[in-house]
């Protein structure tokens, strides 16, 4: 496990958990 691998999958995990963070948002002010 390298620090480099490390950062590379909590920008991922950030990346997808911010896209559902904004879904969510979204249908909210939607409905």
């Amino acid at each position: 496990m390298t620090f480099g691998k490390v950062l590379r999958s909590a920008a991922i995990l950030s990346v997808v958990a911010f896209g559902l963070w904004i879904l969510k948002r979204g249908s909210e002010t939607q409905s």
